[in-house]
């Protein structure tokens, strides 16, 4: 991350957002902006396209309690709160830069260098000291190792 508080994506990122989240004009695109920068805790961040912002989005407001545990209406509620709360749509610039809202670079207490997964649908991004916090708490076992291995990977 920059002094501006703009997170660099790497050139296989930003090739992944153009290729699967085209902008408006470059064939099947949602008009605006192209990511939505949000948080859940304020501390791990999530930058979504913001076609699967919407996707989220939309799946989380229809549906409501079920009865049954699996669907929680309250728990949804409180979720899109809370990511709309932290979060804010942003373009990535012809740099490859994305700005982080000062809200989450706030509470998440990021400021220098960052580590950047891609999940399905979106990036997670951490500090170094949360993700090499999370990655030791989350060692994995022997038997995580088998179940890997019987998935093929």
């Amino acid at each position: 991350m920059d002094a501006k508080g703009r997170l660099k994506l790497s050139a296989s990122i930003r090739r992944l957002f153009k290729q699967r989240y085209p902008r408006p004009g470059a064939g099947e695109g949602v008009p605006g902006k192209d990511a939505f920068v949000t948080s859940l805790n304020g501390r791990e961040i999530k930058v979504f396209p913001t076609r699967e912002w919407a996707k989220v989005q939309e799946w989380l407001s229809a549906r409501p309690g079920d009865g049954a545990g699996k669907s929680d209406g309250k728990r949804n509620n409180r979720l899109l709160a809370n990511a709309m709360h932290f979060g804010k749509s942003e373009n990535i610039d012809a740099q490859g830069r994305v700005l982080l809202p000062a809200m989450i670079r706030s509470s998440s207490g990021i400021s220098g260098p960052v580590k950047i997964q891609w999940r399905i649908h979106h990036l997670i991004v951490m500090s170094e000291a949360d993700y090499n916090a999370f990655m030791k708490a989350n060692e994995l076992t022997s038997d995580d190792l088998e179940y890997a291995a019987n998935l093929g990977l």
